[in-house]
């Protein structure tokens, strides 16, 4: 490398380009929490660990529905508090999601849960 000197950017490989621009990096907006989405339908599952079953249904906000259960404002649960939110699956169609809430409590629905959350399952009992 003796006697050779770093030559100072002269705009490009090609006749007449200029130094490149820098520029700020762009600013995202920020992102609504994906849990209070309206357009997102949730199907999720309870258990009370009272007696140890579960409840499974439907909402459009998780975290509202969830308070409701926990205050005793829904009547399928309220004697069954306290509960947990073990398990919970986000789409974008309600139908979609009204369906896997009807699979979700039928008993190939409960089998798959066992199976799905099996390691959660063999934990707490």
């Amino acid at each position: 490398m003796r006697g050779r000197v770093a030559a100072p950017f002269t705009g490009g490989p090609w006749p007449g380009a200029s130094a490149p621009v820098l520029r700020a990096p762009r600013q995202l907006a920020p992102r609504p929490s994906p849990v209070r989405h309206p357009d997102v339908h949730y199907v999720y599952i309870l258990r009370s660990l009272k007696d140890r079953n579960l409840y499974t249904g439907y909402t459009t906000d998780l975290r509202q529905r969830i308070a409701d259960h926990t205050a005793g404002k829904a009547a399928s649960t309220r004697d069954r508090r306290p509960l947990q939110l073990i398990y919970y699956e986000a789409y974008l169609l309600p139908k979609d999601a009204r369906a896997r809430e009807v699979f979700l409590k039928s008993g190939s629905g409960k089998r798959f849960i066992r199976k799905q959350l099996g390691h959660y399952f063999s934990s707490v009992n």
